[in-house]
């Protein structure tokens, strides 16, 4: 993202983190998104089409638009395909060293990654809910982020392994401070202005078509006193014992977790929801495989052949451990409703298309033990603690103030940190 870095202006910044967010979310999705999968360009002998660049185009082209708030114009657009094409051309460049280099991150990493991806939504149920309506799996996510992960380690592994050359040292300066003179022809406005006569008809009538320039916003002057929690962090006493684990009991549903499921499926897609035959044609796909599943054929086997859930096609159908909101509802209802491992779901209709799903794991849902959580409530205790009393004395301020016997500007003398 370097030369991107290089070309955008501070100001817009939060466009690149659109880009990036379109290739995490985009990237690699043909076999979810129908349509054309004409190879637009190989890297290597592996094809990026023609579909998965218009997805992630269409992205980043709709973000520009809505942080510009105007029309782009033909010379931005021709750039912003140029770079989304290098993006995604250097984002499979390194997926590739990085699969040679056997780059390796843990499920954790994968799944605090992913807790990052859906702070901006406010939980974890309304980002399902925008994948659902983007038509994207959080398998794919999932992938999506494991990849991006792996390359991040590459190229970070890169960097610190870099040492520029006196040479390379030398092209960078003269690049940086290379100058070329140029002739050119100021016309300013200000030597016309003397000859220019308005008449107060038309001041007027230009006051009053430009009024809205001359508003002036309202404005406000505010003192303010900020009470923060820390600065009464070290008032608070050590908890006991008995005091934590009251406050254990009282806090149970933050050390709840939740049942975990693991399941494998196969997806037939519906090339276009809105066409009839599309969705029969679907139907019968899964149908037919649905037959050989019943007819002894392996699960697996059928999902590396059939499945249209490309990330987890070649794992067999493997989606690995999921909570209920990690995917959408109709699946989530299905898989979790199967009572044994082993047990296969009826045909299943989700937003993506027509699923099997065959159970192969469950881990029950359970309470985290007081003797392993004691750290984190101590830390929770410390910060309860913290706000009460910074609340206290916010409280106590205003009574203050209200009853006349302190003023704002003496509480300010005799706390000036605040």
């Amino acid at each position: 993202m370097q030369d991107l870095r290089n070309l955008i202006k501070p100001g817009v910044w939060i466009i690149a983190i659109a880009f990036i967010a379109s290739i995490a979310f985009m990237y690699g999705r043909s076999a979810f998104q129908g349509g054309s999968q004409e190879s637009l360009v190989e890297v290597n002998g592996v094809a990026i089409s023609y579909q998965d660049f218009l997805q992630v185009y269409q992205d980043v082209y709709a973000r520009y638009r809505e942080q510009l708030q105007e029309e782009i114009s033909a010379q931005l657009e021709q750039y912003l395909k140029s770079q989304v094409l290098v993006e995604m051309i250097k984002n499979e460049l390194l997926w590739q060293e990085a699969k040679k280099a056997k780059i390796k991150v843990s499920q954790e990493e994968v799944k605090e990654a992913a807790r990052e991806t859906m702070r901006p939504f406010g939980s974890q149920e309304a980002f399902m809910r925008f994948l659902e309506y983007r038509h994207i799996l959080y398998s794919e996510v999932e992938e999506d982020i494991k990849k991006q992960l792996i390359i991040n380690k590459l190229t970070q592994a890169i960097k610190s392994s870099t040492a520029a050359t006196e040479e390379e040292l030398k092209n960078h300066w003269i690049t940086q401070n290379e100058r070329i003179g140029v002739s050119y022809v100021v016309v300013k406005p200000e030597k016309h202005k003397d000859g220019i006569e308005v008449t107060k008809e038309e001041l007027q009538e230009y006051y009053q078509e430009y009024k809205e320039d001359f508003r002036v916003p309202e404005k406000v002057k505010v003192d303010y006193i900020l009470i923060k929690p820390d600065d009464f962090a070290d008032k608070v006493s050590e908890a006991s014992k008995e005091e934590l684990e009251n406050y254990y009991q009282k806090n149970l549903s933050y050390f709840s977790i939740a049942e975990e499921r693991r399941a494998s499926h196969i997806l037939i897609q519906i090339a276009d929801t809105t066409n009839p035959e599309d969705d029969e044609k679907a139907k019968e796909k899964i149908e037919e495989i649905e037959k050989e599943l019943k007819g002894g054929t392996d699960f697996a086997t059928l999902a590396r052949e059939y499945s249209q859930d490309s990330a987890s096609a070649e794992k067999g159908g493997d989606l690995e451990f999921f909570t209920y909101y990690e995917m959408i509802p109709s699946f989530s209802e299905a898989a979790f409703s199967l009572e044994e491992v082993g047990d296969v779901s009826e045909i299943v209709k989700t937003p993506f298309g027509y699923h099997l799903i065959k159970l192969t794991g469950i881990k029950a849902s359970y309470v985290e033990p007081f003797q392993e959580v004691q750290e984190r409530l101590k830390q929770m205790w410390k910060d309860e603690k913290s706000e009460a009393l910074a609340q206290e004395e916010a409280n106590n301020i205003r009574k203050e103030m209200e009853e006349k016997s302190t003023s704002f500007e003496e509480y300010i003398r005799e706390h000036p940190d605040r």
